[in-house]
């Protein structure tokens, strides 16, 4: 669950959220607006990155400008256009991202074997990133996030 309360942001230019609030339960939830409407900013907060002048942000219960090592536990962020190794195997780079995240190496094994099957690529896993097809590399792209 997200939980926005009193958020107000504030560049040199412009005002961006002034007392916004808003809650997310567990479900899909699509963010669409404007160019400068403060999507990117907004997702930006939540991951972290900036901090706002005013309000609050919680995932899961988690304050993510007080916690946010705690909050990137729990999320993953795919960005719109993103690049990969190519010179990793799908396998192998899940693999590797587990264990970077803390994961032990059997936890990371079985994670990524875990997502494979979710994502419809286990009788991919030992192609080369860069062999991936556009739409298997969101795929990809969604497992690694």
């Amino acid at each position: 669950m997200i939980e926005i309360g009193g958020l107000s942001v504030k560049y040199p230019a412009k005002q961006v959220f002034k007392d916004f609030s808003l809650e997310i339960d567990d479900q899909i939830f699509g963010l669409v607006g404007e160019n400068g409407a403060g999507k990117s900013t907004l997702l930006k907060l939540l991951i972290g990155l900036f901090k706002p002048q005013k309000g609050y942000l919680t995932i899961n219960g988690i304050d993510v400008v007080a916690q946010t090592d705690e909050v990137l536990k729990i999320i993953g962020v795919l960005h719109e256009n993103p690049q990969f190794p190519s010179w990793f195997r799908i396998f192998d780079h899940l693999v590797w991202l587990g264990q970077l995240r803390g994961l032990s190496k059997s936890d990371a094994v079985g994670q990524t074997n875990f997502l494979l099957a979710k994502f419809g690529l286990k009788d991919k896993r030992h192609q080369l990133v860069s062999s991936l097809s556009a739409g298997l590399k969101q795929r990809f792209g969604l497992s690694q996030a």
